[in-house]
Order: structure tokens, then sequence, then C-alpha cells
């Protein structure tokens, strides 16, 4: 019988999967997909305009060190370094248990600290500065939050912990020529600036008090305020403190007073001081509110230790429990108990946050809550409002704010949601239910991590399956037609990877996705050409909907599957398969050979019968990769009930 007798089927568009069971309307059958050209399995395949092709490979990159659960690129400039206007291209990571960063122009790399007990970290880019929090498993905070700086090469001190506190040496004064400095006692201080740029507490500090310095001045001379100290190891400027002699309680920095010191190193330093106490009034900064900025204690610990940071507009985000300390405008550590804390009604925990068109969006396990930034202290922001009761998330990188800025990606138990200011009835990932529910989320809240690919159109979910404890596996769904649920394209991917991002190469300057490893092994690059990971072999299979789909329990008609045509091209070997019965039976049909160029038609001869049959291309082996158009299922009605 000649393929001209026979009836056909052409699938065509052939689109992601669609693995959640439904029961249509009018029948109690239940249906995996209520389209033939939706698969029922996608694995290892991306979509390009109804063509299913087999993923892109990896090559391997930079080695890793060990397990690799951040991974963020840093474009900056080091003025001090390179000269002005030199770009810098870092790769940070937290991997086998340290802070690392890669100058990618470079080629250099190092450990910028270790961190007892900490599972990963965070970052937040502001100014020339890289913020750092790192979490231990248990979901606390592990240390301080750390400063990153844009240097690069060997010998250069690059990171520091941030909120520096005051000092305790006690400064000494002596009058040694005339000057302005009005007559009579003044109190006495000084205020360093950090490498950040931040000035916070005064000094000098005795037993967590402010303890200045008293001197009686003659009238019309210069004091000269001498501090001999060896000076921490993050201090870059001293400026001299001072009261008028009418008003003993209010502080001003001194103009004109600032110099550079030594970071740690002995290195004395004398601050000349002539001014009138009505200039000093009339022109100098008045630091009474500085006294309330939280800092780092004598013994070096901060503040708080956050478990995560967020970016907020021009301000960072310090998340330690049910308590958010929300930084001054463009001085992200300036923070103070009172006026800079955000709770949420109830005292409820938060996780993450995230800024979308002017509003902050903060998410808890099961909540999620909306505050706008007003521009003065957050204590006097308007209360937060609620968004949801319902829906919120419990993983540190449960939140990635879509390139374009308008939206947000947000992971929970549900599933992955498109955020807009507010979530849609059903998540994204609502037709691959099945597959998210394997995600083991004790181990998720501290490993997930999201990647949206704004050029591929595709946002990626890494996470572990099936109670593993490092991510196993990639979920993709491609946006390129649409983000809603049954508009994105779906395939599952076995790639384990700790973290992964869109880097900024340093030679080609274009975007490709790299992948941190869960172990001491290279960190792999994606790349078009590759057709293996490093040297495994990619498994892609597509699968069909059921061709022919049963509308009842009982039916009178099977169809009996003569042959299978396709359009495809690739390289290496295709392995086709025809499914019936719900998968219980199966036929392997002819393996054929696949050229990089456009073939005719591949025929292979069938022989099933069932309305359930489902046709299945793979892949198997390293160095293969089938690229399918559609395909034709040539068949003939069966009756099975007289």
């Amino acid at each position: 019988m000649s393929l001209s007798e026979l009836k056909q089927r052409a699938v065509t568009d052939l689109r992601g999967a669609w693995t959640r069971a439904r029961t249509e309307p009018t029948g109690a059958y239940a249906q995996n997909t209520y389209l033939t050209n939706r698969a029922s399995k996608a694995q290892n395949v991306r979509f390009d305009g109804g063509r299913i092709i087999g993923r892109d490979g990896f090559l391997a990159g930079l080695m890793a060190t060990g397990k690799m659960t951040m991974m963020y690129q840093w474009l900056s400039f080091s003025a001090s370094v390179t000269g002005a206007g030199v770009p810098q291209n870092f790769l940070i990571t937290f991997e086998n248990g340290a802070i690392r960063y890669r100058n990618l122009y470079f080629a250099y790399e190092t450990t910028a600290e270790a961190i007892a007990n900490a599972y990963g970290a965070t970052v937040v880019e502001a100014a020339d500065r890289l913020y750092v929090s790192t979490y231990t498993s248990g979901f606390t905070g592990a240390t301080e939050v750390r400063i990153l700086y844009p240097y690069a090469g060997a010998g250069y001190d690059n990171i520091d912990k941030a909120f520096m506190g005051p000092m305790s040496v006690v400064p000494t004064f002596t009058e040694p020529y005339a000057g302005e400095t009005t007559v009579g006692l003044h109190k006495w201080g000084y205020i360093v600036t950090s490498r950040s740029g931040s000035q916070l507490k005064p000094s000098p500090y005795s037993a967590a008090i402010f303890s200045p310095a008293i001197f009686t001045t003659a009238g019309d001379m210069t004091v000269r305020m001498t501090i001999s100290a060896t000076w921490p190891d993050d201090a870059a400027f001293v400026s001299a403190i001072m009261t008028t002699a009418e008003n003993l309680e209010k502080f001003f920095i001194v103009p004109g007073t600032e110099l550079a010191v030594i970071p740690g190193q002995f290195y004395p330093v004398q601050l000349d001081i002539s001014i009138a106490d009505e200039v000093l009034e009339a022109s100098a900064t008045e630091i009474t509110e500085y006294f309330d900025y939280m800092s780092r204690y004598s013994d070096g610990t901060g503040p708080f230790q956050p478990f995560n940071l967020a970016q907020l507009g021009r301000r960072i985000a310090y998340f330690v429990g049910n308590h958010v300390y929300i930084s001054d405008q463009d001085d992200y550590e300036r923070v103070t108990e009172a006026q800079h804390v955000l709770q949420v009604p109830g005292e409820r925990w938060l996780v993450t946050a995230c800024h979308i068109r002017g509003v902050n969006y903060f998410f808890g396990p099961k909540w999620t809550y909306a505050a706008v930034d007003n521009e003065d202290v957050p204590v006097l922001w308007a209360a937060p409002y609620s968004v949801s009761q319902s829906q919120g998330t419990t993983a540190i990188h449960g939140v990635c704010v879509n390139t374009s800025g308008d939206i947000a990606w947000v992971a929970n138990e549900v599933g992955l949601w498109e955020f807009h200011g507010a979530y849609d009835a059903i998540p994204v990932s609502d037709m691959n239910e099945p597959e998210w529910r394997r995600i083991n989320w004790g181990q998720a809240r501290l490993s997930l991590w999201i990647v949206d690919d704004p050029i591929g159109q595709r946002v990626m979910v890494y996470a572990p399956l099936d109670g593993a404890t490092v991510n196993t596996h990639r979920l993709t769904w491609s946006y390129a037609r649409g983000r809603g649920p049954t508009q994105v394209d779906f395939s599952i991917d076995t790639l384990p990877a700790g973290s992964a991002c869109m880097v900024r190469e340093a030679t080609s300057e274009r975007s490709r996705l790299w992948q941190g490893p869960n172990g001491a092994t290279p960190i792999q690059v994606e790349d078009p050409t590759a057709f293996a990971d490093v040297t495994l072999p990619i498994v892609s299979i597509w699968e069909s909907g059921e061709v022919f789909k049963r509308r009842k329990e009982a039916s009178s008609i099977d169809m009996k599957v003569q042959t299978i045509e396709t359009k495809a091209k690739g390289v290496g070997m295709l392995r086709t398969r025809v499914y019936e019965a719900s998968r219980n039976l199966y036929e392997d049909l002819a393996t054929n050979m696949l050229q990089d160029l456009p073939r005719d038609a591949i025929e292979m001869g069938c022989d099933v019968m069932s309305h359930d049959a489902t046709v299945e291309f793979k892949t198997t082996q390293a160095g293969e990769r089938m690229d399918i158009g559609d395909f034709t299922v040539f068949y003939v009605p069966w009756l099975t009930n007289r």
C-alpha cells in the first residue's frame, strides 16, 4: 500500500512540554496534552519557530575550586589601577566556602576571603563597589557584610568589612601659632571616612560610649589636634570634629581638616583647626544624627549579620529575619535602629525583595508586601501594603528581576510566577506541575537559582530534584511567544549547577550563559558549537502528545500507524520510537543518519495500533544534535468493536 492511499496527519509547529494531566470536559479520559504538537516530554531541547533542536552544549571554562553557590558578573571601573574609564570585567563567586574574584580581562583570579560555616552569598552592586552577604545552611547570616572593590592583580587588598566603627585613640592638642579659633572650652574628636566613602560614628569611643576630648583654647589661635594611631584596615581619611564654646553638645565636622591616613599602619596625623564659632555654625556639617548610625563594635563584629541583600533603587536592604534594615539613599552603610527598619504587619519573616517601576516589593514564605520610597527615611514611608497573603518565596535567590526591569520571576512551592506588582491566577509553570513538584524545597531555599536570558528569551531555574541536596536540573521556559503558562515552551534539562549567570565575555564582548559547578570542576560555558556538556553526551528527547486523542474511555475505532515521516537535519543519529497504550508498549523505528543540511523527508515504517500513540525523537551520543521541523503520521482506521 502506498502512502498516498493512507490517511495522514501532519504535526507542525512543534512546541514545548505540557506534562500536567487534565481531564477533558466532554469525557473522563485524562489527557496529558490537548494538542499533538505539544510535547508530552521535552528534555534537553530548545525551541526555534516551531522547530525542536537539541540544546546547546557547554565548553570547559575556568576551573572552580569547589561547589559554586553564587555567581555574579561585575562590570566596573578602577581609576587607581588601570586608569579612568578603563573597564574591569570581574566574575565574583562564592565557591568552596570563600568569596573569589576573577578578572576576565587580565586572566587573574584569587580568593578575597574565606568565610567559615557559609553556604552561599548574595551581592548588590552600588557605586564603584560590591556589597556581599553570606548565609549558612541554617538560613542565618554567616558573618558581617563585606565590600569588594574593583582592584585587579596581586598585591591589592580589595575587601573590607562594612560599617566601620569608631576608634578609641584620644587625640592630644597644642596651639602652635595664631589663628581664629574662638576662646573657651570646646569638646573635640574626629571622624574617619572608610574606603567605601562612608562616615558613621565619630571617635573616640571608650567602653561603647563616645568620650570626646576637652581642650580650652586661649582664643585667636590655631589648635593642632594630633592623633597617633594605628588606623583601621578600611580607613581612608580623617577629619576633626568640635563643638562651639557655647554649646558643648552639638558637634560639627571642621571644614578643611580632612587628611588621608595609611590603613593598617601606625601613622600620626596632625589636623590644624582655625575657625571661629560663628563660622563653624554657619558653614560646617552638623553631625548629631551620626551618633545613631549603626557600626561595628570594638571587637570588629558588625551591628548585624544579614543572610540576604537586595537593591532597592538607590538603597540597599539588609535582611535579618523579620527586620529589614534599609539604608539612606546613595549612602549604603547609613542605617539606624530607629529610622531605617522596615517591618510588615505581624512582624512577619521577610526573605528577599526587588524594585520594579519605583515600587519596593518584599517577599516572605507565604506573603508579599509593597512599600513606596518617598525619599525620606524608611520609618516615614507609608505603611507597607499587602500584595498577596498566599504567595511569596522561601528561597534566598527565589526572586529574579527580568532584564527589562518591568517584571520579576518568583519561585515558590506552587510554581514559577511572573510578578508585575501582582501575581497572575496561575503560575507560568502550571502546565509542568509534575516536574515542579519534584523540587526539594528544604534545600532549594538555599540553592535554587534563577537566570533570565533576554537574548535567548528564556528563564531558567536551577533546582535540586527528587530529594537531592545540590541543584541537579535546569527547568527552562522559552518565552519567545509570550510569558503566559500556555504560551511558554518548557524543557527539563539535566544540568547540575550550583549557580549561573549571563556573562559578557572580555574578548568577544558577547553575552553567554556560564554555569558554576557543584564541585572542583571547570565552569561550563554555553556554546552553539558544543554538541556535548564538556565530555558528557546530551540526551535530547522530544515526544509528541497523543496523535489520536480518545474522547471517551471506550471507543470503537483504533488507529493503525503504518509510517512516520519527518523532516529533520542535524549531526549524528536520530532514534525514533512510537509508544502506544499509555507508553506500556512501543516500537523502535529505523535509526537514521542526520546531516547538517535540509534533506528530504525520512520515512520510517511502523506497525502500532492505538489511540494513545505518541512519537518520540531522540539523540543519545556525544556529538549528536537533532533539528526536527515537523512530522506526519500515515495511518488507517482499525475497527475493534463490530
